[in-house]
């Protein structure tokens, strides 16, 4: 046995582990653990509610009379986690420095102070566990807001990315700006100027230093300068003060006037009240004109504190490590391990864990390997396992305070994938439309293995199998949520899955719907993992069902986060299907309840309850056998595979530094050159993958040019960013300061790493030891390029000298594409936010620009035109319009750049969600007050009716006369909630009012899924790729005459180790005879997304109300697919793998048109080919965040390709 070696954690004195439990599933952890905690103990703190928080800051170095140093100096800030003791939280933080500026990297400095957020209740006082000493911890996206007694750059002479640095522009649109100018500034070198064009709405515009925490009782003093010029309303200041429930409890806005004025201060006294928390503040500028501020000050004398505060020793968690490091499993007869990954199961306590189940999902294990061969190791013997739907089961037994590994090998199977279910099922992944996926039944659950594993004392489940009790089983509560269920739907059935009998519950169609069916309660206890499943089957299920389980409290109330599902759902006729999950049990949890309900009619059967406490097992970085010293390898990639720093070379692969002519040492004998075919006006991407068996740093990439032959070659590098979760839709509704987690194993075929997407512009890199990088060349054909075949050579060079070189040959096809697309797909512009786009000084109308060239270049097209009317109601009633700015943008988007599709303005978006319609220029939709929740939703106030009709009016004549009208659709509704009687009365009504003035306005809704009670209300149906909208349905409402587009929200993330959806939409299109398809964004951003390649968790309400808003976090690169260089050191605007497949998915668009008319001609042959095309496509399918369940074969379209370019090219 390979002797135990200790982790060394700290070389500080420290305190025997309390018996506070210790939090190993902190964020970005990176399969490590926590070294070292102490403890801060807040009491006597001010009366709060449970809803505010006090940011509290304590001095590393410690403060006399307050607080001892802090064990952080020194330490890296990247580790820090901070946890609320009593409920294992984490909380955000904020580390800043003596001036006040937030420290997010490097080491703590002793002069630094950390914040940490307090939140009482009903208590004085608070426990708060700070971790450190993770080194392989990433560090936090999120952080606390500091308090205002830093810099708050007042003078706004700190600049990141177009704006000052703590401060954000809000409201900023084609008509209102905001920018720091060197005019005349009142202070230092800068100062902020707003502008309001002189067509523009009064708006709330302006920049603004939000959520500032501040001290309930305290008293300050806010002073700004301002200056104007031919403002025609007010220049000003406002203040906000409030909490996170109440943001207004201060509202006060201070006017320097109207016109054109020189610097005046203005200033602004109060008094913090009770219960508020921050306050938020910044300029306003109302009307049109041009306004500029400078030195802001805040000025207040914070009181002594009103708490004390006791800081713990320091803490260790000394694990032992045993079982690493263990030598590679020999080879076994027919079996190739492609690469090993680590399991690690830690014990943290003081007692053994003696036979327990610990589970290793799947996908983080064997990554994009599509029918796995595995085999789990201890110190190279053999680990029985239990495929339990998406993980892998196998018993443990860890010693006390120790760290265990075990080592999982991969390889490709030889066996058959089993084959998919014949008929997918749709699942709604929560309440946010986009977030519907159709999923195939697993069938990857071993009965056997389960039988045995249902049946063991690790069961905490009683008559898991229901073979107990006549006529009901026993142990099994039956029964509704709301409403009494008549005892006649509850029945035992035969056979059952794994015996005799299974549960049977059987709700009539006439019945209205209520969460019935079967319930248990089991004792668990907090703190504690479990894992949890049943099997479920049906009959004419109305909707789809799914597990549930509830955790509750002593007080049997669900605990914060103690809903609980697993899936995939079931509808209508589905045989058996296992459903698992598992959880960790909140720190007020002690009851699991299982709940086989169902919320539909029709027959739901249940056999198989599991309940078992579970270790969580950590994977960690796949490790693969090293190459020799002298080997640099490289191969060529499909361009929609994703290029890992694990992936070995094929046998393909050659070794560029063999003697050139002879042998490769690994390989066996040189391949023929790296091979690019396309047309003439077409792009194309050569993907090249490296790995060196020793580290190569300052390369450079030098590649041929046949500019004479009407080529042009552009080197790049893919860059890599980390993806902490797999993507999904997460929800929360935790408070503001709590640290929001996804949980749950995630939507997509991807795994928490480093994921290639950013092209990046340049033709350096480097390359680690043992390590895959990816270079990819962009070759552009003109329309003029000459036909034929081109060779040369990509010369690697290493500090500025020859170190290899790859051979190409480029050919050219004698047919061209034509400059611009047939296929409209869209992509919305929403760049938010702008400071991250800000390119070297240019201005908005500027960037705007950038965009709109970048994306014709690209093949894509944004959503509209970069510009809206200007429409006013006059006091009779009657609306006049101005179209010049709108003019001068769709000339450049319709005329000069070619996009061939554009909604309406803006201003004619009705409603989205579950929301009542907007107002228009003022006036209201409904008599009475928003949200008008009683009031019929098909009786639109007349006034309301004339103003948006006579608007409608205005335009559509307006775009007639340009000869832009059979380019417009009328954008009414995003995802609109049709589930809601009152939803779909109020689409009929607007859309009749639309009718009522433009009879044949193309109407469009990204409704996802049809509703019969729209049909010809909406005619454009923004349906979803994947078969929520059926097929059959689709042919039947397009012989009606409707239109459709494929919407695509959420389908398109970094998180996949293909780029199918994006190279296959067009193909969708084409077969299913769907005209474009819109995703919505192309630059919605809510982190840097070279630092981080997921999103934040945004406030998002989908219905009016005051208990509506929730935390959303959306797919990781969901809504953008382009990086702002800047933030990277590159210049302009930086393409991805994912676009780069988007434009090749409406290049082959092209090929097909191609093909059809050649088949309409009567060409077999052309007809054979796009009969093979539409074999890669089929709906229902598994959806965009599944790229190898609908492009299980990247191969096939590549050989596709390429028997469209040699038949076009023979017919020239």
């Amino acid at each position: 046995m390979k002797k135990a070696t200790w982790c060394i954690l700290a070389l500080l004195v420290c305190a025997s582990l309390s018996a506070q439990p210790w939090h190993d599933r902190l964020a970005l952890s990176r399969q490590d653990s926590w070294r070292c905690r102490f403890s801060l103990q807040f009491s006597n703190l001010p009366v709060m509610d449970s809803e505010q928080m006090l940011p509290v800051g304590v001095p590393v170095a410690g403060e006399a009379g307050v607080s001892a140093p802090l064990p952080l100096a020194g330490m890296p800030v990247a580790g820090i986690r901070v946890v609320a003791a009593d409920s294992g939280t984490e909380l955000l933080w904020a580390l800043a420095d003596a001036a006040g500026e937030r420290i997010e990297t490097g080491l703590v400095p002793a002069d630094s102070t950390l914040y940490v957020p307090v939140s009482l209740g009903e208590s004085s006082s608070q426990k708060l566990l700070v971790y450190y000493d993770n080194p392989s911890a990433w560090p936090v996206p999120d952080y606390l807001r500091v308090p205002t007694s830093g810099d708050l750059n007042g003078s706004f002479e700190k600049i990141v990315q177009g704006l000052p640095v703590g401060w954000r522009a809000k409201m900023v649109d084609g008509q209102h700006h905001v920018e720091v100018v060197t005019e005349r500034p009142a202070d230092g070198k800068r100062c902020v100027k707003t502008t309001a064009d002189a067509k523009a709405e009064s708006s709330w515009f302006g920049i603004e230093r939000a959520g500032m925490p501040v001290l309930p009782g305290e008293k300050y003093t806010l002073r700004v300068r301002v200056r104007a010029e031919n403002v025609t309303e007010t220049a000003g200041w406002f203040v906000h003060v409030g909490s996170t429930s109440n943001t207004q409890m201060i509202n006060r806005v201070v006017s320097a006037g109207k016109g054109s004025f020189d610097w005046q201060e203005l200033s602004i006294e109060l008094e913090v009240p009770a219960g508020a928390t921050m306050l938020t503040t910044g300029s306003v500028l109302r009307g049109t004109g041009v306004a500029w501020f400078d030195d802001f000050r805040l000025e207040g004398a914070s009181v002594a504190p009103r708490f004390t505060l006791e800081v713990g020793a320091v803490e260790r968690q000394l694990l032992q490590r045993i079982g690493a490091e263990a030598p590679w499993l020999r080879v076994q007869q027919g079996r190739t391990w492609l690469f090993r990954v680590p399991v690690k199961v830690m014990n943290v306590s003081d007692e053994p864990l003696t036979d327990v189940l610990a589970n290793i999902a799947t996908r983080d294990a064997f990554r994009q390997l599509q029918n796995p061969d595995f085999c789990l190791t201890y110190e190279n013997e053999e680990v029985k396992v239990t495929r339990f739907g998406d993980g892998l089961l196998f018993t443990c037994s860890v010693p006390p305070r120790t760290e265990k590994v075990y080592y999982l090998y991969a390889g490709e199977g030889s066996r058959k994938p089993a084959a998919p279910a014949a008929k997918l099922q749709s699942a709604l992944g929560s309440d946010i439309p986009s977030d519907q996926i159709l999923v195939e039944q697993p069938l990857s659950t071993g009965v056997a293995d389960y039988i045995a594993l249902m049946s063991s004392e690790a069961n905490m489940m009683q008559n898991p199998s229901f073979e107990d009790g006549d006529p009901l089983p026993k142990h099994w509560l039956g029964g509704g949520e709301k409403e009494a269920a008549s005892s006649a739907w509850f029945s035992l059935g035969s056979p059952g899955g794994f015996g005799k009998r299974h549960a049977r519950l059987d709700v009539p169609a006439d019945r209205k719907a209520d969460w019935i069916g079967w319930r248990q309660s089991v004792a668990i206890k907090a703190g504690h993992s479990y894992i949890y499943g049943v099997w479920m089957a049906g009959e004419k299920l109305s909707a789809g069902a799914r597990l549930h389980a509830h955790l509750r409290n002593k007080e049997n109330e669900v605990c914060a986060g103690g809903f609980l599902s697993a899936g995939p759902d079931i509808q209508g006729d589905s045989d058996w299907t296992p459903m698992f999950g598992s959880f960790i049990a909140p720190a007020d949890a002690c009851t699991f309840q299982m709940h086989l309900t169902m919320s539909c009619t029709g027959v739901l059967k249940h056999d198989g309850a599991f309940l078992a406490p579970s270790v969580r097992s950590i994977v960690g970085l796949p490790e693969v056998a090293p190459l020799p010293a002298a080997a640099l390898m490289a191969w060529q990639v499909n361009p929609v595979v994703k290029v890992f720093p694990e992936d070995m070379p094929p046998p393909a692969a050659r070794d560029l530094l063999a003697r050139r002519g002879g042998f490769s040492r690994l390989f066996g004998r040189q391949a023929a050159p790296l091979a690019v075919s396309l047309a003439k006006g077409e792009d194309e991407g050569l993907h090249v993958a490296l790995r060196s068996g020793v580290a190569r740093d300052d390369l450079e990439l030098v590649v041929p040019q046949f500019a004479d032959k009407g080529l042009k070659l552009t080197a790049g590098v893919l860059g890599y960013v980390p993806i902490d979760h797999r993507s999904s839709y997460f929800s929360s509704r935790q408070r503001e300061w709590e640290r929001k987690l996804p949980g749950g194993q995630g939507g997509s075929d991807g795994w928490a790493g480093m994921w290639p997407d950013p092209i990046m512009p340049t033709a350096k890199l480097s390359i680690p030891a043992n390590e895959t990088r990816a270079i990819w060349v962009s070759i552009r054909a003109g329309a003029d390029a000459q036909p034929g075949t081109y060779r040369g050579d990509i010369e690697i060079r290493q500090h500025g000298k020859p170190l290899a070189t790859l051979p190409v040959a480029i050919t050219v096809w004698n047919f061209t594409l034509p400059a611009r697309p047939s296929l409209a797909a869209i992509y919305d512009h929403r760049p938010r936010p702008w400071g991250l786009w800000t390119q070297g000084g240019l201005s908005g109308a500027q960037l705007q620009e950038q965009f709109l060239t970048f994306m014709a270049d690209k093949k894509v097209a944004p959503d509209k035109v970069f510009a809206s009317p200007s429409f006013k109601l006059g006091d009779d009633g009657v609306v006049t319009a101005d179209f010049s700015d709108y003019d001068l943008a769709a000339t450049r988007f319709f005329d000069e750049l070619g996009f061939v599709r554009s909604y309406t303005p803006g201003f004619f978006y009705l409603f989205g969600w579950a929301y009542p319609p907007k107002k228009v220029l003022g006036v209201s939709p409904y008599e009475g007050e928003h949200p008008w929740t009683d009031v019929p939703r098909d009786q639109l106030r007349p006034e309301y009716k004339a103003v948006y009709q006579q608007c409608l009016k205005l335009y559509m004549d307006h775009v007639r006369e340009k000869g832009w009208a059979d380019k417009i659709v009328l954008y009414i509704s995003d995802e609109p909630h049709f589930r809601h009687e009152h939803i779909r009365v109020q689409m009929k009504a607007l859309c009749d009012m639309i009718r009522e003035v433009e009879p044949d306005m193309p109407i469009y809704s990204s409704t996802w899924r049809h509703c019969p009670e729209w049909n010809g209300a909406i005619t454009v149906w923004g349906a979803g790729s994947y078969g929520c909208f059926p097929e059959e349905v689709l042919r039947e409402r397009a012989a009606a005459g409707d239109r459709f587009w494929f919407t695509t929200d959420g389908q398109m993330c970094t998180d996949t180790p293909y780029c199918a959806i994006e190279r296959l939409l067009p193909h969708y299109c084409f077969k299913y005879d769907v005209e474009a398809y819109e995703f919505w964004g192309i630059n919605w951003l809510t982190y840097d997304p070279w630092k981080y390649g997921w999103h934040a968790y945004i406030s998002q309400a989908d219905r009016p109300g005051e208990d509506a808003r929730y935390w959303v976090r959306y797919p990781n690169g969901d809504g953008f697919l382009v990086y702002p260089g800047e933030p990277a050191g590159f210049s302009g605007l930086v393409t991805t793998i994912r676009l780069e497949a988007a434009r090749d998915g409406v290049e082959d668009y092209e090929y097909l048109l191609l093909l059809k008319k050649a088949a309409a001609a009567g060409c077999n042959e052309a007809a054979d080919i796009i009969a093979q095309a539409a074999e890669l496509v089929s709906i229902p399918n598994a959806g965009g965040r599944r790229s190898t369940k609908i492009l299980p074969d990247p191969e096939a379209l590549i050989r596709l390709r390429q028997r469209m370019g040699e038949y076009l090219n023979r017919q020239r």
